[in-house]
């Protein structure tokens, strides 16, 4: 089987240089092009796997108080967050519901008391063909595969800047 995908956010911008790492009974790693795009070749369908993305960028990327009075309002229902992914950045340390606790972290980080999120990566990774039967801030940081199809197959991904609701990260370079 072959593997390929894409990395973009949610507004479509590309992630040049995002770490692709394969484990199991193959270990590869690659990074994404200048389009934002990797291929994985010759993957044994009868192998188990694991297929972890990571990206760089720094914490503060990004981010601002803005984040902080769209993350409130959704608190306070005055005005929910409108994507399945924003609902992702805005679950600041990664407890599956958004909060003040949430807020509290995201404070920390924007005065750099904090240079991490708790229990959480700096981007998170969604596939994109995910149906979100609810808005949940719940997403795997890994996908694994077993029994695979012969063939081509594609493997778009979504990736989400925690603590970022008003998508303003920068990405690419």
């Amino acid at each position: 089987a072959n593997f390929k995908g894409n990395i973009a956010t949610e507004d479509g911008r590309i992630l040049v240089n995002a770490t692709i790492e394969l484990t199991g009974d193959r270990n590869e790693i690659l990074t994404t092009d200048e389009n934002g795009n990797f291929l994985l070749e010759d993957i044994d369908i009868e192998g188990n796997y694991e297929l972890s993305i990571s990206y760089e960028s720094h914490i503060l990327n990004g981010l601002s108080a803005f984040d902080l009075q769209l993350i409130s309002r959704h608190i306070l229902l005055d005005r929910p967050l409108d994507s399945p992914y924003k609902i992702i950045a805005a679950d600041v340390n990664n407890s599956g519901t958004i909060t003040g606790m949430d807020m509290l972290a995201l404070r920390k980080v924007l005065l750099e008391f904090d240079d991490t999120f708790p229990n959480n990566q700096i981007w998170r990774f969604v596939p994109a063909n995910t149906e979100f039967v609810e808005q949940s801030s719940n997403s795997a940081f890994s996908l694994q595969f077993k029994n695979l199809k012969p063939g081509n197959q594609t493997l778009n991904i979504i990736a989400v800047k925690i603590g970022d609701v008003n998508v303003t990260s920068k990405v690419g370079d």
